[in-house]
């Protein structure tokens, strides 16, 4: 599992530099909760996969040690190839297949036209996990995760702590947890 990143919120629609720091402005103490945010229950993500396909006689292995994916080099391309080369890990950690759990962003989004809001903020989680075969470093397997969940009418709006979309937050980790999950016991029952 790639380490992830720290929770932020996020204000897409709001393109000039006036707008962000508008949209900043205005978003400021929401921004402040978001930031308390913790991701610490997808910690246990790794066992539970491993718990997951040990039940279809896999020989399963964690690989605690942080794999710096950008550091890899270059491959060569093509259909159903990363964009880096993973083969080198295949001696490094004796495995045959890796399977790599990647939390691109958390935390919330609020959608922005310029200057104004056009939605309520909504808890944001955005990844993907994908399995390589190490041999051909072809993907075997590949699932992009992006869920978003709003708080529910409007009981987004309680400052400080905002209550609705902190809980929708901590709902969405476990979507997400459980989504991929299931992805991967779908895919080791095939």
């Amino acid at each position: 599992m790639e380490p992830i990143p720290e929770p932020t919120m996020a204000l897409p629609g709001a393109g000039c530099l006036l707008c962000i720091l508008t949209a900043t402005a205005a978003s400021s103490t929401l921004t402040e909760q978001v930031k308390t945010f913790s991701s610490d229950e997808l910690a246990s993500l790794p066992s539970e996969v491993k718990t997951v396909l040990e039940v279809d006689k896999k020989n399963v292995s964690i690989v605690d040690a942080v794999i710096q994916i950008d550091e890899l080099p270059d491959s060569e391309g093509g259909e159903n190839k990363p964009r880096k080369n993973f083969t080198e890990l295949a001696k490094k950690y004796n495995v045959d297949q890796l399977l790599v759990i990647d939390i691109d962003s958390h935390g919330a989004t609020r959608p922005y036209s310029s200057y104004f809001p056009t939605g309520a903020p909504e808890a944001s989680i955005n990844g993907k996990a994908y399995i390589i075969d190490l041999k051909s470093n072809d993907y075997l397997w590949y699932l992009p995760l992006s869920m978003f969940k709003g708080a529910g009418g409007e009981t987004w709006d309680e400052a400080p702590e905002y209550p609705g979309i902190t809980n929708s937050y901590y709902q969405i980790l476990e979507e997400f947890r459980d989504g991929v999950l299931n992805a991967i016991s779908q895919k080791a029952a095939n």
